[in-house]
This record gives structure tokens, sequence and C-alpha cells, in this order.
């Protein structure tokens, strides 16, 4: 007999009510990818993901990838088969096959599973978002949501020993495009203010930059009480200031 070995297929679709940009930042911080290296994935899909007869490392795998909303197939291709070498058809499992092409409908089981581990991955608990923060551009303000969630985790005791190794690099890396995207906004809208604002961007990744350089080097792997107090006061402070300003110019050029 075969030996069964599995497929893990990406075939570019993301969640329901997911939008397609922030799965595609997301997937950029989860996989330490470049935005042209995200932009690929989706562009040349149906894409092996992996290759393997440890199904249980492809689910791993897989359920990295959906947290950041976007689905995946496991497929059982037995070894040597034709179609262990390009993305298979559509499968009949729905305890492995989660795209909405199969025949039959993903388990609600699962989607809810998967879409609690997004919240609790990427969004910040419900009573510390607060709608005053605002800015009336959905892209900006699904990337703070996040960026204020991934803060808040950093205050949490039952994750500070990982803060430094698993929480902060991601952190950066999110800052850093969120920054990207609005700065494009603004050169795309002509503001007025696009080099002070910029400026502020760039005081901030430098500061959590030098500081993450120096406590790599610490044998204590917990961030100090006041970064993650400095952060949220600094992301709170640029949002209700120059971010709500920004959100009134976009608006009045048609963004919305």
């Amino acid at each position: 007999m075969a030996s069964v070995r599995y497929l893990l297929v990406f075939h570019g679709v993301v969640d329901d009510g997911e939008d397609l940009a922030t799965v595609k930042r997301r997937l950029q911080c989860e996989f330490q990818k470049t935005p042209g290296e995200i932009e690929r994935l989706f562009e040349f899909a149906p894409t092996i993901l992996g290759r393997s007869s440890d199904l249980a490392a492809l689910l791993r795998h897989k359920k990295r990838f959906e947290r950041s909303g976007a689905l995946c197939n496991v497929e059982r291709i037995p070894e040597g088969s034709v179609a262990a070498n390009s993305p298979p058809p559509p499968a009949s499992s729905p305890h492995l096959h989660t795209h909405p092409a199969d025949t039959g409908e993903i388990p609600a089981a699962y989607l809810e599973e998967i879409r609690n581990l997004r919240t609790e991955h990427w969004a910040p608990g419900a009573d510390y978002w607060n709608d005053e923060w605002t800015v009336g551009i959905r892209t900006i303000d699904v990337d703070h949501k996040n960026l204020v969630g991934m803060i808040n985790r950093l205050a949490d005791a039952s994750v500070r020993t990982l803060a430094i190794r698993e929480l902060l690099p991601p952190l950066i890396r999110y800052t850093v495009d969120h920054f990207r995207t609005e700065e494009s906004m603004m050169a795309a809208t002509a503001y007025p203010h696009l080099e002070r604002h910029r400026g502020e961007h760039q005081g901030l990744v430098q500061h959590v930059s030098k500081v993450g350089e120096v406590i790599r080097e610490w044998s204590d792997p917990e961030l100090p009480d006041d970064l993650e107090n400095f952060l949220r006061d600094w992301l709170m402070n640029h949002i209700m200031k120059s971010d709500k300003r920004l959100g009134r110019h976009l608006r009045a050029h048609g963004m919305t």
C-alpha cells in the first residue's frame, strides 16, 4: 500500500467579513514575508504551501494561516500520485478540507474556533477599544484596533515571558506596514502635513527598534513595564491628534 502524504493548499480565499488588505498584512507579520511575497501568494493561487507525511505539522501551519484570516485545504495524496505536484481538486472530507468550493459546507464549529483564535491573536478585548478613537477610514481603523490589541497583549501577565521573542517583532512589523499604508494615502491625496506625520512615524519606529536591540541582550525576556505604557500612550495620542486630522482630510477626498 502506498504511503499517504498530504498537501496544504491555498486557493486565495479569505474568511467571510475579513478585509483583504488586513489579511495580507497579518500574513506578512505571521510568516515574516514581504508585501510582494504575499501578493504573489494570492496572484498565483491555488498554491501548495506545504507537502508532508506529517499531518499534525501541516495542520499547525494551516491554523497559523487561518488565524490571519486566510482559508486553506489539507488534502490526502497517495505517494507517487501525479496530483502530488499540483493543487488537487476539491475533496470530500469536511474535517481536512475547508475551502468553500468543497461539496460540503465548512463546519460551523471549525469556523468558530479559528475566528475566536483570530480575535484573541490579533484584536483587542472589547473592553479596551473606544469608538472615540475611530478616524473614519476603514483600513486605518482596522489596523489601529489590531495594534491596540497587540500592545494590550504585552500587558498580559500570562504572556510576558514571551513578549520579546514572540510579540514585539510582529508588533514592529505590523506598525511599519501600517505607517506605509497611511503615508501612501497621504501621498495619493497631497496631504499638506505628510512630512510632519511621517516624522512622527519614524520617531516611534526608531525608538522601539532601539529598545528592541537593547533588550534582546537581556537574560530576562520580559518587557520593561514602561514600554507597553509608552506604546499605548503614543498610539492613543497619535490617533486622537494626527490620525483624526488625517481622517478628515482623506474623507474630504472621497476615501472611506
